[in-house]
């Protein structure tokens, strides 16, 4: 409750300094609110792909992505078939070439 009442504060004192400024630097200022946009939410630091060198992440997602294609791919290909090609080749066993 008396977080609510302080966040309530902020935004009032906020508002109040935008209506006394002028409309050209009113349109400058996006918003005085500390708490959303302050030091903490910034201060964050990334971890894991995202704390690496952006070339070495890209190399990574990259390579990544290529290896679960081509996973996808060869899984896809063994074990279920592709539907396309058994009726090419059942059509030519029930009607061979003369």
């Amino acid at each position: 409750s008396s977080s609510l009442v302080a966040y309530y504060a902020v935004v009032e004192e906020s508002r109040q300094q935008i209506e006394n400024m002028s409309g050209a630097a009113a349109r400058v200022v996006i918003n005085y609110n500390k708490q959303l946009f302050g030091p903490g939410p910034l201060a964050r630091r990334p971890t894991g792909l995202g704390a690496r060198d952006p070339l070495q992440g890209l190399v990574i997602c990259a390579t990544q992505g290529i290896a679960i294609g081509l996973t996808g791919g060869f899984v896809y290909r063994y074990f279920i078939g592709d539907p396309a090609i058994q009726q090419i080749e059942d059509y030519y066993k029930e009607n061979p070439p003369r």
